[in-house]
Formats: structure tokens, C-alpha cells, sequence
């Protein structure tokens, strides 16, 4: 005979047992902004910014350099070219930093 409750799914969280996530997110994504616009960019970042000037996106998705710019970037980075936007420095940090505030929210 099995008791009442087993193999039945958990029922929704109330709001407030997720609020304690806040705060480390938060704390995490200032961080992660501290200072931003003063960092310069360099190296890696200019490799994915070069390919995507230099190369189609065909190009780009087959082709390993010996730079070693970011593949996913460097298309992502293309694509934005072809569709007439222009790489701004805030625009080529969004990525970097949209991944490590999801990072933060899933850890």
C-alpha cells in the first residue's frame, strides 16, 4: 500500500522561495558591469571582429584561423554586417555579457 503523496509531481513554488536568487544575481551582473567602458578590447575580441569583416558567413562557420577567433562570434558578428547594423563596441559586449548574467541565473 503506498502512501499518500508519493510519485505525485511537486506542486508550484510559492514566489518567495526563488527570492534569495536575487541578490547573488544582482551583486554578479554589477559586477560583471563594473567598469565596463573602460576596459579596452583586445585581442580575442578583435580575431572574431576581423573575421567577420574579412569573410562570409559560409566562410567563417568551415574555416579554422590561426588567430583562433570565436567561430559562434565571429557569424554572429556577420550576420549583423549583412544586415546593415554597425559593429559598435556595445553591440560586440552584448554577447559576453548576456551569457554571464545567464550563467549567473542558472548557477
Amino acid at each position: 500500500m503506498s502512501r499518500g503523496g508519493e510519485g505525485t509531481p511537486p506542486g508550484p513554488r510559492a514566489p518567495g522561495a526563488v527570492l534569495w536568487l536575487l541578490p547573488p544575481l544582482v551583486a554578479g551582473t554589477v559586477a560583471r558591469l563594473f567598469n565596463l567602458p573602460a576596459q579596452v578590447m583586445g585581442d580575442d575580441e578583435l580575431h572574431a571582429v576581423r573575421s567577420a569583416l574579412a569573410h562570409p558567413v559560409r566562410e567563417i562557420l568551415v574555416t579554422y584561423e590561426p588567430a583562433d577567433n570565436c567561430i559562434p562570434l565571429s557569424a554572429l558578428f556577420r550576420l549583423l554586417l549583412d544586415v546593415g547594423l554597425r559593429l559598435s563596441e556595445p553591440l560586440l559586449r552584448t554577447p559576453g555579457l548576456l551569457a554571464g548574467i545567464l550563467v549567473l541565473a542558472l548557477l
